[in-house]
């Protein structure tokens, strides 16, 4: 077992890490989470493949299954939720489990952070993607047809509980979809993880435990110095700054949150070289590792709509861009102020 602690004053939790760990959920909620009554928030697909690992609902557990996917992450949904909690007595003293990916823990997280003006709540992540980097750090929220996660708030979660068991049954989509984001973290440290990448087996069905423990490190560690993104935790943007405006451009249907940061990193990379921050050597060696994780589906956009769509972008500022860029492998700087006339142009070379 690794355990991994968030630090955040006396908001501080545990990342426990350990394969099996979900079976014993409800001794791990006991432990790090006591309470009377466990509201636990589910997507359809784990619960079909788990049911049988879930607490009864004799027990203090109550349990609300929601359609999985991106299109989910909306108003609807959450409104779904709150009734849920309410129609079944929810207290204040009361915490709520979000067992899914990184959609379900977004929209649980933020259901936890405004019902009754907020409520404890543990992550149980069963994706990759959600392992690595959407569980921990408190950022909870819904989409909205303008733009991807524009509503929401930072409610940290008092546990997160991480079982590397559930990516056996992960479909392979998904896995790539979450190794986009281990790539990420790769590039925007020096951690030996662009290293270990390059060298080593990480594909589907393989034990990347210790992979998965490097990027909660690094994350945890970002999120412990700059808990609200005031600086330093923008670097975890990196390749989201293009990469959610092509979410929405498919209308969260067409690309995974893993693609569109693929193809995020890939043109911060090609932004990167042209404003000499960094050299074609560094781009190169970001794309043979972008490759090595498979083909990105065809990004059939016209610069004129995704500029639109990422004006949307939460860190836009004065009509200005502000993007994440690699100076070299480990190490990336935040950029603001860049001109929307030479993201167009450099979005028009990129696109053909």
């Amino acid at each position: 077992m690794v355990e991994i602690q968030v630090a955040l004053g006396d908001r501080s939790y545990p990342v426990t890490i350990q394969s099996g760990l979900f079976p014993r959920l409800s001794e791990s909620l006991t432990e790090l989470a006591p309470s009377q009554r466990y509201f636990l928030v589910c997507d359809q697909n784990v619960y079909s493949l788990y049911s049988g690992s879930f607490p009864s609902d004799d027990t203090g557990y109550k349990t609300c299954v929601i359609s999985s996917g991106e299109t989910s992450k909306t108003i609807e949904t959450l409104q779904s939720i709150w009734t849920f909690l309410l129609e079944n007595g929810v207290e204040r003293g009361h915490v709520l489990v979000a067992v899914g990916g990184g959609v379900l823990g977004d929209v649980a997280g933020f259901a936890a952070a405004t019902i009754l003006r907020g409520i404890r709540f543990v992550q149980v992540p069963t994706t990759l993607l959600a392992q690595v980097d959407a569980s921990i750090g408190g950022k909870t929220g819904i989409n909205h047809p303008l733009g991807k996660n524009l509503i929401g708030a930072f409610h940290q979660p008092c546990a997160v509980l991480i079982d590397p068991a559930f990516l056996r049954t992960l479909p392979e989509s998904e896995f790539r979809s979450g190794m986009y984001e281990v790539i990420k973290y790769a590039l925007i440290e020096k951690n030996g993880l662009y290293e270990q990448l390059m060298a080593g087996n990480w594909q589907h069905g393989s034990d990347i435990s210790a992979i998965i423990e490097l990027c909660v490190r690094c994350k945890a560690a970002v999120v412990a110095a700059d808990e609200k993104e005031g600086g330093r935790r923008m670097i975890l943007n990196f390749g989201h700054t293009l990469g959610h405006a092509i979410e929405t451009a498919g209308e969260f249907r067409e690309f995974s949150h893993g693609q569109a940061v693929g193809w995020g990193i890939l043109f911060a990379a090609r932004l990167a070289e042209s404003i000499r921050l960094c050299n074609p050597s560094t781009v190169a060696a970001i794309e043979r590792l972008v490759r090595r994780n498979g083909q990105l589906p065809a990004l059939n956009c016209s610069p004129s709509f995704l500029l639109e769509k990422m004006r949307h972008d939460k860190k836009v500022r004065d009509g200005s861009f502000t993007f994440v860029l690699p100076a070299e492998i480990g190490k990336v700087t935040i950029r603001t102020a860049i001109p929307v006339e030479r993201v167009r142009a450099e979005l028009e070379g990129f696109l053909l």
